[in-house]
């Protein structure tokens, strides 16, 4: 009945099949003694009062509800699930706990946000205090980008319950990433804390503030990122194989704290999990390549290619352009990978050398501005932490590569 076409239908107009007759207060029974086995977890026990329960009534909200629960989340079988749903709202439109789900479940598995915030919004209805439905709603529009109403709905459900966790965390993520207020999200990700200790995805937000926003925190630098491993060290204490907060420590030792040996353990731990993980494959040939492994560190930036040859990242390209060029003599597949950088991200110019000043910038070769080529060459200005060079044009179709002669003297390679 729902599909990805659906536009939020109301329940009026769903197509369900008549009810039978309802006989509730037997069904009720056996619906409760179902729910005190789950609280057992004996499951198979739990369907089975169930059944018993919709064949005493086949029409009973309080079975069809929880035999959809069953379905979804200890049976994982959200199609049956959705069936169950719609049935206990054929008997009841106004039960809240069934339009909920219905909500979490068309959002989550669906992806089918109209119809998921028909859900929602028809039980808000019938109980504006609904707490999950109101973080719900929240999510659902915080995906949308619709940030002012997701804040609404946010800002209800803690007025309810002030120490919700999952509206806490959302909520907190928007005042950091769409206001930037890291005081005001880091005391909504502690509050959440408070009460959840081990709920990873409010650790990973509270360690990617505080190594991003230390400034507006009052925090120096090194306090910083000493609180952020202390969070990242929980995080694998909780779950070992966390390749996002095992990738964080690797990049701290390796940049910040610059202790390679223990970087490469880490990088190691991430890519024997998870071999193709992008965002440590360059870094990791980074490494690599400042330890002197430099065949190492090209099979890494290849794999890098291979993983995501449209849009690699740009650290990786950068330095495996440095790699061509320094270690390989080959300035015109060094000169390939500055121009993918600069094509890959809106930036005038891109580091040729990782340990000093100088940039590659594309810059006319011809009496026609538009053909670009790569200049390469020192760097004298800095705004807002941003390098500029000029001319820096956006259409780089030439192969010419051209070096700054006084700082590095290599012949010009031939056109392609």
């Amino acid at each position: 009945l729902f599909n990805e076409d659906d536009r939020g239908v109301p329940l009026s107009r769903l197509q369900l099949p008549p009810p039978p007759a309802t006989q509730g207060s037997e069904a009720d029974r056996v619906c409760a003694e179902a729910q005190v086995l789950e609280a057992k977890e004996e499951w198979s026990a739990v369907q089975e009062r169930l059944e018993l329960a919709l064949k005493i009534d086949a029409n009973n909200t309080c079975a069809l509800y929880n035999f959809g629960r069953l379905l979804q989340y200890h049976w994982n079988s959200p199609d049956k699930a959705e069936a169950m749903y719609l049935r206990a709202l054929q008997t009841n439109g106004r039960h809240v706990p069934t339009l909920r789900n219905l909500g979490y479940l068309l959002l989550s598995l669906r992806r089918n946000i109209s119809t998921a915030e028909t859900m929602f919004a028809t039980a808000l209805q019938h109980n504006p205090k609904e707490i999950d439905v109101l973080s719900g709603y929240g999510s659902l529009l915080q995906d949308a980008r619709n940030y002012p109403r997701a804040e609404h709905f946010f800002q209800r459900a803690l007025k309810v319950h002030p120490t919700h966790v999952h509206s806490l965390h959302k909520y907190g993520r928007i005042l950091l990433y769409v206001h930037g207020d890291a005081v005001a999200a880091e005391k909504h990700f502690k509050t959440a804390l408070d009460n959840a200790p081990h709920h990873l995805p409010v650790l990973i937000d509270y360690t990617q503030m505080l190594l991003s926003f230390w400034k507006q925190l009052g925090m120096s630098r090194r306090k910083s990122v000493d609180r952020a491993v202390e969070l990242l060290d929980r995080i694998v204490q909780i779950n070992h194989n966390h390749i996002h907060a095992l990738h964080l420590i690797a990049v701290i030792e390796h940049f910040i704290r610059q202790r390679p040996v223990k970087a490469e353990r880490y990088y190691r731990r991430v890519l024997d999990k998870s071999p193709k993980h992008l965002p440590s494959l360059p870094k990791y040939g980074t490494l690599l390549l400042e330890m002197g492994r430099v065949d190492q560190a090209e099979e890494l930036f290849r794999r890098m290619l291979e993983v995501d040859p449209k849009n690699p990242p740009l650290d990786g390209l950068v330095h495996y352009g440095h790699l061509l060029r320094v270690h390989r003599h080959n300035n015109q597949q060094a000169a390939f990978m500055y121009k993918r950088a600069l094509r890959t991200r809106p930036t005038k110019s891109v580091p040729m050398s990782p340990d000093d000043n100088t940039r590659c910038w594309l810059c006319t070769n011809s009496s026609s501005i538009k053909v670009a080529g790569l200049c390469c060459g020192r760097s004298t200005v800095v705004v807002e932490d941003q390098w500029w060079l000029e001319p820096a044009l956006w259409q780089p179709d030439a192969a010419k590569i051209d070096f700054d002669q006084n700082l590095r003297p290599d012949p010009a390679p031939r056109r392609a």
